[in-house]
């Protein structure tokens, strides 16, 4: 067995797979209800919203601020493990 899959098996190995599965799980739920809350309450557009720093990937950092409107394909969140997306609504005042 290699050091590395040593590591993965080890307790601290594991303890962070968990962590990450926790994370992504809960980005998944989270971003799902909002999608639902934002179709029941009527609203026409959202924004992917991407936290933008070292750690972004080069997907979320391009999806960063991209608007699409209701009845559109929207796109899976979260893109990748620890990912740190999450929808938000867009209201356009006249």
């Amino acid at each position: 067995m290699s050091e590395r899959e040593s590591f993965w098996l080890s307790k601290e190995g594991v303890t962070i797979r968990l962590e990450d599965l926790a994370h992504d799980f809960t980005m998944k739920s989270f971003n799902g209800a909002l999608k639902g809350y934002f179709k029941d309450s009527g609203f026409k557009k959202f924004v992917w919203v991407s936290v933008v720093d070292e750690k972004t990937c080069t997907k979320c950092e391009a999806r960063n601020g991209k608007e699409y409107k209701a009845g559109w394909f929207l796109p899976r969140i979260p893109v990748h493990p620890s990912c740190r997306c999450m929808w938000d609504i867009l209201i356009e005042l006249e």
